[in-house]
C-alpha cells in the first residue's frame, strides 16, 4: 500500500512538472470589446487565406493561443473595416472610429 501511494505521489509531482513544458511554444492575443454593441470578427494568420469566424459581446475579451508565432489579422464588421495586423502575445482592444470602421488599438 506505501509503495502505491508513493508511486501516486510521483505520478502526480511527474504531472505537474510537465504542465508548463505543454504550453511551451504557444502564443497568443486577446481582444477586447470597446465597441459598445456585439460584433462579428474574422481571424486569420497572415498569408492565409482561411479565416476564423467570431462573436465579441461589448466589454466580453476572446483569447486565443497559437502553436505558430506568425501574427494574424482580424477584421471586424463596418463598411469600411479591413484587414489590420496584430502581433503574438499581445492585448488589443477593438473601438469604432467616427467613420463606423471598427480599428484594433493596442492596450
Amino acid at each position: 500500500m506505501k509503495t502505491n501511494r508513493l508511486g501516486m505521489i510521483a505520478l502526480g509531482a511527474g504531472l505537474l512538472a510537465a504542465s508548463p513544458a505543454l504550453a511551451y511554444g504557444q502564443h497568443s492575443f486577446s481582444l477586447k470589446n470597446d465597441t459598445g454593441a456585439t460584433i462579428d470578427c474574422g481571424i486569420k494568420r497572415d498569408g492565409s487565406s482561411a479565416m476564423e469566424g467570431i462573436t465579441i459581446k461589448t466589454g466580453e475579451v476572446w483569447t486565443k493561443s497559437y502553436s505558430s508565432s506568425k501574427a494574424r489579422r482580424v477584421r471586424c464588421e463596418g463598411l469600411f473595416s479591413s484587414w489590420q495586423l496584430v502581433q503574438p502575445d499581445a492585448a488589443y482592444r477593438l473601438v469604432k472610429d467616427s467613420d463606423e470602421r471598427i480599428l484594433v488599438q493596442s492596450q
